[in-house]
């Protein structure tokens, strides 16, 4: 099979999430460095923009009135309210992404995967990184020899990946 004829995918919605400190800072952007068909799911929200935010690419910043409009109208895949503010990831976005064979990384809490679970659960993988102590502690579990998560290693970024303890999360990943 020539390169050539590779044969198109749909995309994957990749969800990485971890306590503070556990290094998924470093981990998503080390992946969002190295591979080409991996894109950041950018979040709308009604807060005002901080000085060192830029629109486009740390938030989509919108009134509360489009947010009620998105959010009511199904244009939105998830949403939350915090502190008085509206965060959501945008469907159109990611549907196209998806469709072209591209992947999406989300920064987003359990909540958040949660509901994205309720609209595209079978598009996601989701990871949770835990912080080497922690890790330790699920040395163990290794040896039943759970799916290697195929998108992250190609990056080489991570190591080892083991089911996690939480039903919304399909890896656990032990750094």
């Amino acid at each position: 099979m020539s390169e050539a004829s590779e044969i198109a995918r749909r995309g994957i919605m990749l969800v990485v999430s971890s306590p503070s400190g556990a290094g998924k800072t470093t981990l998503t952007r080390n992946l969002l460095e190295q591979e080409e068909n991996v894109s950041l799911s950018i979040s709308v929200t009604t807060r005002e923009r901080r000085s060192s935010e830029i629109e486009g690419s740390h938030y989509h910043f919108i009134s509360r009135r489009r947010f009620e409009s998105m959010r009511d109208s199904d244009e939105l895949l998830e949403w939350a309210e915090v502190h008085g503010n509206y965060y959501g990831t945008p469907r159109e976005p990611v549907d196209k992404a998806l469709s072209a064979g591209r992947d999406m990384l989300f920064d987003i809490d359990w909540q958040g995967t949660r509901q994205l679970y309720q609209a595209m659960r079978r598009d996601i993988v989701s990871v949770f990184v835990l912080p080497p102590s922690a890790a330790e502690s699920f040395q163990t579990v290794r040896q039943y020899g759970f799916m290697i998560l195929y998108a992250l290693l190609l990056t080489g970024v991570l190591t080892r990946i083991i089911m996690p303890p939480a039903d919304f999360l399909t890896r656990l990943l032990l750094l």
